[in-house]
């Protein structure tokens, strides 16, 4: 593979394989500071991977670009996406209802795609129940709960055309990507690979400058035994091992040398353990919020849930690891260390 040109990377159309069709698109979202990557694949048919939140500034711009090369929504024929959060599917209904266009996603994702309404509200409920376990004040949990009401607007069903199974290959530009379960961020994210040219599309499983959150999701969903740092950390060594010479991420630059994110990401893992750890050895019986409120002492309100989700993924971490012990007793549960 030549050497890409990533000068104008971002909001500027850039054609990433030198000729294969591929291209990477931007979009904004309702969220101040938050952009996503959209991926324009122009064969074997006028293709998405992922498409933006449900906002009509970011359909616009979206369709903007795709006019620069040709294109308009309306040629879409297929939607790919990665995973189920709003800002990776939630214009896709719309996209396809003006196009005509298929959705293809994997089975745990189609659940979340035609079900979004039931989905968000068990979610909800969920939420609600998991920060008053996690000892985040009341008023802290409401403005969680008004957020994310903000949030679930920007998405709505949508039918899921092709499920998509781990392992099979997909033909995008003039190459063939193979569909790979990586489970961390969300316990279903895929990423697609060409072998031949070391090139991924990684989704939000592997982001340059952010650590891609494990969000804690509902017990009832998740496979049996299921940790999500174990199974990120799991995930990063065997995409470690691959070899590639550039990752494709859901937002902000790609990069060409993602072995050496990834080492940055488990070192990154490593040191949190410990900080988390050396936390609860300065007393027993602590909340997760406490924690939080020691791990972030300038969080901002609006980043509470997923620091809360953050610290529980530690915590789940070590007392997979025999290290910790969590009195689920009465709310909120209370954690210590093993003597």
């Amino acid at each position: 593979m030549k050497d890409v040109d990533l000068e104008n990377a971002g909001h500027v159309l850039t054609d990433l394989a030198n000729g294969r069709g591929i291209h990477l698109l931007e979009a904004p979202t309702p969220v101040p500071g938050l952009r996503v990557n959209v991926y324009f694949a122009e064969r074997p048919v006028p293709t998405l991977i992922d498409a933006p939140m449900k906002d009509a500034l970011s359909l616009a711009e979206l369709s903007e670009q795709l006019q620069h090369l040709g294109y308009s929504l309306n040629d879409i024929e297929v939607i790919i996406v990665t995973h189920p959060h709003i800002d990776h599917f939630g214009s896709a209904a719309d996209i396809a209802e003006m196009s005509g266009a298929e959705v293809w996603a994997t089975e745990n994702t189609a659940r979340w795609l035609e079900n979004y309404d039931s989905e968000c509200l068990e979610e909800e409920q969920f939420l609600g129940t998991f920060l008053d376990n996690a000892g985040v004040p009341a008023d802290l949990v409401a403005g969680v709960g008004r957020y994310f009401q903000f949030l679930k607007k920007f998405a709505c069903p949508v039918g899921v055309a092709r499920r998509l199974e781990v392992g099979e290959v997909i033909e995008l530009g003039s190459g063939r990507f193979r569909l790979e379960h990586v489970p961390g961020h969300t316990p279903w994210c895929v990423m697609m690979v060409d072998e031949a040219e070391k090139m991924a599309f990684t989704g939000d499983f592997l982001l340059k400058d952010i650590s891609s959150n494990p969000l804690v999701q509902r017990p009832s969903k998740l496979p049996d035994g299921y940790r999500s740092l174990e199974a990120y950390a799991s995930s990063l060594r065997r995409v470690a091992a691959m070899g590639l010479r550039l990752a494709l991420p859901g937002h902000g630059e790609v990069m060409r040398d993602p072995r050496a994110r990834i080492s940055a990401l488990l070192g990154f893992m490593a040191a949190r353990t410990e900080q988390v750890t050396d936390v609860l050895g300065t007393r027993s019986d602590i909340t997760i919020y406490e924690i939080v409120k020691e791990t972030f002492p300038r969080l901002p309100r609006d980043e509470i849930f997923l620091a809360v989700s953050e610290v529980f993924a530690y915590l789940d971490l070590l007392e997979g690891r025999g290290v910790v012990l969590r009195k689920s007793e009465g709310i909120p549960s209370r954690y210590k260390l093993r003597c």
